[in-house]
């Protein structure tokens, strides 16, 4: 997929199904569509339950460097967090 432009699951929403298929030379794409949807949808969950939950103290962002400058490990679990920059 690489290949078509395609590196994560929220690029498949950025074309037409028809774009897609031609990229991909795959005459039905709907099953990529969907299995993607459900990797990227969040899964509900009641609030009784997330309370429940263990929660970490930190999230990850996937980068050391960045966690480490943050220092705690990541973002603060529990606050609001908005991230920018050059994508």
């Amino acid at each position: 997929m690489f290949t078509a432009g395609i590196y994560h699951a929220s690029d498949l929403f950025t074309m037409s199904p028809q774009e897609l298929s031609r990229k991909l030379g795959i005459a039905d794409v709907r099953p990529i569509i969907q299995a993607a949807a459900r990797e990227i949808a969040p899964v509900p969950i009641r609030g009784d339950e997330y309370l429940q939950r263990d929660t970490p103290e930190s999230i990850s962002t996937g980068d050391n460097g960045l966690n480490k400058l943050l220092g705690c490990g990541g973002l603060r679990a529990g606050k609001i967090w908005e991230v920018v920059g050059e994508g």
